[in-house]
């Protein structure tokens, strides 16, 4: 199996599994998610092993991959912090609050995270 085809197919079980535990949780189904859990879970361990051989990664890779996940960090968490700011103090409806809420935490977990992270990188050296 090449590269792209496993990366491919990952990508189609977590769909899978994110859209089933989505529709699950729209239209009330308790025990679903679950279920899909266990059986992407089971899939992505069947998937794993027939992984291709693993590639060389070269310095330029390394450093492209740690450009994208920066701008990843700072897009995420600037919009969810303004968007959790707009849901909390322009609407009056609970479930808008609500999501307020969840995105301002998310946005404050991923910041802690990223420290989290930094300071540990930077008493390793590297």
């Amino acid at each position: 199996m090449k590269k792209k085809t496993y990366t491919i197919y990952k990508a189609i079980i977590v769909a899978a599994m994110g859209g089933t535990m989505g529709w699950s949780f729209a239209t009330g189904y308790k025990y679903l998610p679950f279920i899909a859990l266990i059986v992407g879970i089971g899939f992505m361990y069947i998937l794993a092993m027939h992984k291709p051989k693993q590639l060389v990664v070269d310095e330029r890779d390394r450093k492209i991959a740690g450009k994208a996940s920066a701008a990843a960090y700072q897009v995420y968490s600037i919009t969810a912090a303004i968007l959790g700011l707009g849901l909390k103090t322009l609407t009056k409806n609970q479930m808008m609050n609500t999501a307020g809420d969840i995105l301002l935490y998310s946005a404050c977990v991923l910041i802690l995270i990223y420290l989290s992270f930094y300071s540990y990188y930077n008493r390793r050296g590297e």
